[in-house]
């Protein structure tokens, strides 16, 4: 997965833009990794506070990804 993570070599701050880009994956990949979780616990329990914390679990992941997404846009639009 880094390896599409990867800023070009020419930016500027090419460091910062990988630290960033790094810390966002790590984030969103530890947001999934507990919406999973969540998932599975509602899936055992079945009732309406196991199924509201798996979705403010997924809501987080999910604002995650669209933070890393966002980023990654930010950085191959500079370098075009």
């Amino acid at each position: 997965m880094l390896s599409v993570l990867r800023a070009p070599t020419d930016h500027p701050n090419t460091a910062t833009a990988l630290w960033v880009l790094d810390e966002l994956a790590f984030t969103w990949r530890e947001a999934q990794k507990e919406a999973v979780n969540a998932y599975c616990h509602w899936r055992r329990v079945r009732d309406r506070v196991s199924y509201a914390i798996y979705r403010a679990a997924q809501d987080r992941a999910d604002a995650a990804q669209d933070a890393l997404s966002e980023r990654w846009q930010a950085e191959q639009a500079q370098t075009s």
